[in-house]
């Protein structure tokens, strides 16, 4: 599969693309597929990828790319994409020990 640069799809300050992808998929459709998304990542385990453009369908990459920076600012920043877009990835965390007295 050949490496496609997503990065034009990511989230801008412009919020018409909400409008435009409600209009298109209906209400319902397009709120279950935000929560869908949201599920998604938060099953992303730490050190773990999607790779987006395998499996994402194409018509849906940019509204997915939209989701996950929604995702990223305002419920967790541990969730990242790569330089590109064409990836998302959760950062791996090391655990804490706990400190004894």
């Amino acid at each position: 599969m050949e490496h496609q640069n997503l990065i034009s799809f990511k989230l801008s300050n412009k919020s018409d693309w909400i409008d435009r992808y409600i209009e298109s998929m209906g209400e319902d459709e397009f709120f279950h597929y935000e929560r869908k998304v949201y599920n998604a990542l938060n099953l992303l385990e730490g050190g773990r990828a999607y790779d987006i453009v395998e499996l994402i369908p194409e018509n849906m990459r940019e509204l997915f790319i939209k989701f996950c920076c929604m995702y990223i600012d305002y419920i967790d920043s541990e969730v990242v994409f790569n330089d590109d877009y064409s990836m998302i990835f959760r950062n791996k965390l090391p655990r804490l020990k706990k400190l004894t007295a």
